[in-house]
């Protein structure tokens, strides 16, 4: 494995965790008691699951590291 391999292989890792990360403290924001009372009409389940379908189709938000991701671009 090269340089370029191992970069483009760390970046796929980083992208995966960050990725969790992410989703964690989104999670927890919007079980904030100063946001849901400043947003009494936002749907945080649908908020929730419309940036985890979007974060998907860019391949953050997937349950185990795709490795095949970024190799052939």
């Amino acid at each position: 494995m090269n340089f370029e391999e191992s970069l483009r292989k760390y970046k796929i890792e980083q992208r995966y965790e960050l990725g969790k990360i992410f989703l964690e403290w989104l999670k927890t924001g919007l079980q904030n008691k100063a946001f849901i009372k400043n947003n009494p009409d936002l749907d945080r389940e649908l908020l929730l699951n419309y940036v985890t379908e979007l974060g998907q189709k860019k391949g953050w938000f997937i349950d185990e590291i795709d490795w095949g991701l970024d190799w052939d671009r």
